[in-house]
């Protein structure tokens, strides 16, 4: 079955689809909330407001009913109503002015009180100077048959519309001193409110201005008070959004409707909802802030990230580039890891291949060179045969040894397979150095430490005889004597061979010369080789390509002192 695989395109179209119908959603939410939230808090408020100016005016009328029938019952009012004489008239007055103040110092809601006697229609007693205008005011006293609107309340119009209007109590004053008079109506007092108490409540109670007006209404719903309609009236029309709370009054039959006010009831619901609709701006911007950084550091790079990858052609040095997100930056450096391992398993492959094919040519040309010479040994061999034939006819025992020697080593370089052990490679380099004690009459000494346990050690073929030459005619000839010191040793499996000399030695430059041709003598060209003739880089470069780069040659040197060459490569099963 075929694997499906989702586009990260389409993913991402059907992720910015989602998120537009969350943004629908989520006004939709909005404007419902926001309307049924300031719908409960605005109501809420109009309620609470309504109910606070419910309760201070039924608290005034309440404290002022109170005063006056308090007034009534007091003896100060009962001997002043009664008192005959002139003189007495004016302590009792003294007293009822003590009497009254303290209500109208401490209650800002009362304008006066007013008391009327029995017999007269006009104030017996008044503790406030009306106004100018107080006569064209008709408040006369309410006598006990006289039915009052609302249980002693009643409202006092002016003649002229430019004037306030006056809310009264009247409450009978009675006798009850003596039991002679007990019960003898004396007179009235009239308690007058102030004509703005309705404004001042509102003030008092609602100084935001949630309501707008009130109203005083009987029980037929005809207007007893009412304030001024403010100056939003029209805004309340436009806006249809003014209310109205009735309540009665207890103790009388008369109710209070509060009007609430239009214009802060569209200015709440402004504030809702500009605050709602900040709110979901916010979430707007959070959403859209998400989704910038989700295209920005998710979708963009990986889509780069797959780009950049289809884009690559494995050239050397190739990278992809860095990312800002972190975790798509790691994926990226892995691949530059990866890349890096590949390019440079590539380099070692071709190292390789170089190395096997200079090796392949190498063997091409000692081939064709062995071929091109099959004729000189096979005559160097029989002209030697003829020599020791000479040599022993005429008893020269010298000639014969040397004849006898160089035979050996030819066939030993001809006719021996290209790995020998180390002792093939020991007696080849004793029979050489026997004739080297014949022609320099033993000036020249070799000294081995080699331990019995190396001597079968396998090795390349001819790798001793020439570094022991190179030794001998380029170390100690210059000093016609001298000693060679050939050691060995084995270390991790790793085959030391040291050749020490104490001849002329070489200056730190040339060592250093000699050293560097030695590092790098697996990759000179072999035209170089021939043409540079030096037999330390070409025993080098063959241990270097039958072993690895990390096997060769070193060498070290001082002027006068001489020379030591070390080879090493590993011990390898026979």
């Amino acid at each position: 079955m075929k694997k499906k695989f989702v586009s990260l395109s389409r993913m991402f179209r059907l992720y910015n689809f989602a998120i537009f119908l969350l943004a629908v959603l989520t006004f939709g939410v909005f404007i419902y909330l926001s309307v049924f939230i300031s719908s409960q808090v605005i109501t809420k408020s109009i309620e609470d407001s309504s109910r606070l100016i419910h309760a201070r005016i039924e608290t005034t009328l309440s404290q002022t009913a109170s005063i006056a029938q308090y007034l009534a019952s007091s003896d100060s009012l009962q001997k002043y109503l009664t008192c005959e004489d002139e003189y007495e008239l004016i302590s009792r007055s003294k007293q009822l002015r003590s009497l009254t103040e303290p209500f109208t110092r401490t209650n800002p809601d009362l304008c006066s009180i007013i008391i009327y006697r029995a017999s007269h229609r006009v104030p017996f007693f008044s503790d406030y100077h009306f106004p100018d205008n107080a006569p064209f005011y008709s408040i006369a006293p309410y006598y006990e048959d006289q039915a009052s609107s609302s249980q002693g309340f009643s409202i006092i119009y002016s003649r002229y519309e430019n004037l306030p209007s006056y809310a009264v109590y009247s409450c009978p004053a009675l006798y009850t001193a003596s039991g002679e008079r007990f019960g003898e109506f004396l007179g009235n007092i009239v308690i007058v409110l102030e004509p703005a108490i309705l404004d001042d409540t509102i003030h008092l109670v609602s100084p935001k201005g949630i309501i707008s007006s009130i109203s005083v209404t009987d029980k037929n719903g005809d207007i007893i008070a009412a304030t001024k309609l403010s100056d939003d009236k029209s805004q309340n029309d436009f806006f249809s959004l003014s209310t109205a709370r009735t309540s009665p009054i207890e103790g009388t039959d008369w109710f209070v409707t509060c009007h609430s006010n239009g214009s802060w009831i569209a200015r709440q619901y402004m504030n809702f909802f500009l605050v709602f609709f900040l709110f979901v701006l916010l979430i707007m911007i959070i959403l859209f802030l998400y989704h910038y950084s989700l295209r920005r550091y998710f979708k963009q790079p990986v889509i780069s990230l797959r780009n950049e990858i289809c884009s690559l052609t494995f050239c050397k040095n190739e990278r992809l580039p860095a990312y800002h997100t972190r975790e798509i930056n790691e994926i990226a450096e892995t691949i530059n890891s990866l890349l890096s391992e590949y390019y440079q398993a590539s380099e070692r492959q071709r190292q390789l291949e170089l190395a096997n094919y200079e090796v392949q040519i190498s063997k091409k040309i000692s081939d064709l060179q062995f071929l091109i010479s099959q004729i000189s040994p096979h005559f160097l061999l029989n002209t030697l045969s003829c020599i020791g034939g000479i040599a022993t006819l005429y008893q020269s025992d010298e000639i014969l040894d040397i004849v006898s020697d160089l035979s050996d080593m030819f066939r030993y370089s001809l006719y021996e397979p290209d790995m020998v052990t180390l002792r093939d490679e020991y007696r080849n380099i004793q029979k050489y150095f026997d004739i080297i004690r014949i022609r320099f009459q033993n000036s020249y000494l070799l000294e081995t430490t080699i331990p019995e346990k190396l001597f079968d050690c396998p090795m390349p073929k001819m790798i001793l005889q020439p570094l022991i030459e190179n030794s001998l005619y380029h170390g100690l000839e210059p000093k016609c004597s001298g000693r060679i010191l050939l050691s060995a040793r084995t270390a991790e499996n790793i085959l030391y061979l040291t050749i020490s000399d104490n001849g002329v030695g070489m200056s730190p430059r040339q060592t250093s010369s000699m050293q560097n041709l030695l590092s790098n003598s697996a990759k000179l060209e072999y035209s170089t080789l021939l043409e540079k003739k030096i037999g330390n880089v070409n025993i080098c470069r063959r241990i270097k390509l039958m072993y690895g780069e990390e096997y060769g040659m070193n060498i070290e040197s001082i002027p006068d002192e001489g020379t030591t060459v070390e080879v090493y490569f590993p011990v390898l099963a026979s």
